[in-house]
């Protein structure tokens, strides 16, 4: 297993945070185009894409409120701390090298959608058009 780890100062409050990475509405305006199921320990969580016909299961492997929450999908683990102005993300999975560099790179940039996200769009229902 290997694990990249990446600390992203975001400029919002741990509520928003917490909001944005730990809720289906939260995770719907900035990660996936839509979210189904209940981020609660033990609960499933949908995250797809329709358009693109592309859909994922993850199992909400740990949460605790206003601070921590993991999602598993088979050996991959994804946890998202959350703090005053800052989210610390740490992915583990049986990664390859070259597969290990490109999914740090699409965390990178998906932390700085987050951002974008918090900064303008919060609370807004997204609307996405894949072409």
């Amino acid at each position: 297993m290997r694990t990249i780890r990446i600390s992203q100062k975001i400029p919002a409050s741990l509520d928003a945070l917490w909001v944005a990475c730990a809720t289906p509405s939260g995770i719907a305006g900035w990660q996936a185009d839509k979210v189904t199921g209940s981020v609660e320990t033990g609960e499933t969580l949908g995250l797809g894409w329709p358009d693109l016909g592309v859909s994922i299961r993850l199992d909400v492997l740990e949460l605790l409120e206003r601070r921590t929450v993991v999602f598993g999908h088979g050996d991959s683990r994804v946890r998202f701390e959350v703090k005053e102005g800052e989210v610390e993300l740490s992915h583990s999975a049986p990664f390859e090298d070259d597969e290990e560099i490109g999914t740090e790179s699409s965390w990178r940039l998906a932390l700085g959608t987050l951002a974008h996200y918090l900064d303008r769009y919060a609370g807004h229902e997204r609307e996405t058009v894949w072409l």
